[in-house]
């Protein structure tokens, strides 16, 4: 999977994306012990769904043959 991102030239992309999203989780992590409150929990379940869309994009880009069903493309728009 590693190489076939490098293929298609996403792996930098993958890499920073999936970082940033960590660093976002470890700050609301440390925010809820350092104020002992659950505030703005629901940052995390926006990241989580805005991850989704990508995550399909990505396999569309990654395995050319999906490309082909107009039904797939469809399903997923």
């Amino acid at each position: 999977m590693l190489q076939l991102l490098k293929d298609k030239k996403r792996f930098k992309e993958v890499l920073f994306l999936g970082l940033t999203s960590f660093l976002c989780l470890g700050f609301s992590i440390f925010r809820i012990f350092y104020t002992e409150t659950g505030r703005f929990l629901f940052l995390n379940w926006n990241l989580f769904l805005a991850s989704i869309p990508w995550l399909l994009i990505s396999l569309v880009v990654l395995k050319p043959k999906i490309q082909d069903g107009k039904l797939t493309i469809y399903i997923l728009l």
